[in-house]
């Protein structure tokens, strides 16, 4: 019995290692991938740029040291789904090999659909339009079914929008390098143009999300309690909502998801930086597993409120476009223009979420997940603790016309020379 219980030490000490070992690498790669460019650098392709070993890591804090019990993904190191079980599922290209549905180890990340929930074709809800009182369309994000009130409890954030002005700007990469496996779905580096349209400056919250929830009677999310959001989590993103749930919370507020194209340049803008803040990893500027086993020190990270990293804002002034959440835009799962990769993923099953969050999939291996250029799919009935959403909105001509309802995109394949 003693030779067991050792047997069974070893085998933890070993799984928990191996989830060590992924965010170290996490967080190696992201010093990696900035080597050779700074912010605003339109020069060599990202995967030509020049790379100087693991001494280029994230930017930590003076006297924050990454131990062995920084274990971020708590739920694994506990004795739930891990990186091997993970791993086993989640394997790039080829079809799932698990069903989310009939396998338990899956559903504290991909928790299944629920009876009762609100789907296309059977809405349990009124349609509000967006209006001021006296009338006048209120400005983009100011209408008051996308804000909440003070609490008792402190100021809740309210939403706004910014512009996001219409352009060329560049999408995707040519290949990773050194910045971990990632996924062939991400090139080719692609010139995209967009029309104008605004943005969330915010993630929804928790307490933007229950006015939608007490105007319409749509079902709350998990962990809600009577209806009510945990006091202490007013502005913190709201998770466990599908892409269904989503959706239609921007239709109710005026909006509409943004498209994969808009929240990209909205994350990146068209000086084709890596991340939103510029080109290297900085564990400190965004919500991510390597900023909790960095910082905390402690097995079990979670979402923060939105705004809470004023350093990780994208060069439009948006938060958290990095980390917190991972958030689903209104596009299916399909190639970029050029991609000879075969995915059996592709196609009209799955909806696309961008972002990466403080739940990252490096528990599984498959590279870091704050670039603004990663990609990952989910069926959009999937409700997961990691995923949010935010709004965008068709900018106004000056004629008066609104523009379509969802942007229009151009895209055009790059050459492997980046624009000059």
């Amino acid at each position: 019995m003693r030779r067991i219980a050792v047997t069974a030490r070893r085998r933890s000490l070993a799984r928990r290692g191996l989830l060590v070992f992924h965010v170290l690498i996490g967080i190696a790669i992201g010093g990696l991938i900035g080597g050779g460019m700074t912010t605003g650098d339109a020069g060599p392709d990202i995967a030509a740029s020049p790379l100087s070993g693991l001494a280029r890591a994230a930017t930590l804090p003076a006297g924050h040291e990454l131990t062995p019990r920084s274990t971020i993904i708590g739920s694994a190191a506990r004795g739930s789904a891990g990186p091997s079980t993970c791993r086993q599922c989640h394997i790039g290209a080829q079809k799932p090999v698990a069903d989310y549905n009939a396998n338990p180890e899956c559903r504290e990340c991909h928790l299944p659909p629920q009876a009762g929930r609100n789907r296309p074709g059977t809405p349990s809800f009124t349609a509000v339009t967006s209006k001021g009182s006296a009338g006048r369309s209120a400005p983009p994000g100011s209408s008051p079914h996308a804000t909440a009130t003070p609490t008792a409890g402190g100021t809740i954030i309210k939403q706004r929008m910014v512009l996001i002005p219409a352009g060329p700007f560049w999408m995707g990469n040519n290949g990773r390098g050194a910045d971990g496996p990632g996924d062939e779905d991400e090139r080719p580096l692609h010139e995209v143009t967009v029309a104008a349209y605004f943005m969330d400056v915010y993630e929804t919250t928790n307490a933007m999300y229950k006015a939608f929830v007490d105007a319409t009677k749509h079902a709350a999310p998990k962990l809600w309690q009577n209806g009510a959001y945990p006091p202490a989590k007013a502005n913190h993103p709201v998770v466990y909502v599908s892409w269904f749930d989503a959706s239609e919370f921007c239709k109710w507020a005026g909006k509409r998801l943004p498209t994969e194209p808009e929240w990209e340049k909205a994350a990146r803008s068209p000086d084709k930086r890596i991340f939103p803040w510029g080109n290297q990893f900085d564990a400190m500027k965004a919500n991510t597993p390597q900023y909790w086993m960095a910082v905390h020190q402690t097995e079990t990270a979670d979402t923060m409120p939105v705004g809470s990293f004023e350093a990780g804002k994208s060069p439009y002034g948006l938060y958290d476009m990095a980390g917190n959440v991972y958030e689903w835009v209104n596009d299916w799962y399909l190639p970029y223009p050029g991609n000879q990769y075969p995915n059996d993923h592709y196609g009209t099953k799955n909806k696309i979420v961008r972002g990466g969050s403080w739940y990252d999939c490096l528990s599984y291996g498959c590279g870091l997940s704050s670039p603004s250029y990663n990609r990952s799919r989910f069926n959009p009935d999937i409700r997961n603790k990691g995923f949010g959403f935010r709004c965008a909105k068709s900018a106004v001509h000056h004629t008066g016309a609104t523009a379509p309802r969802a942007a229009r995109a151009s895209h055009t394949h790059a050459s492997s020379q980046a624009p000059r």
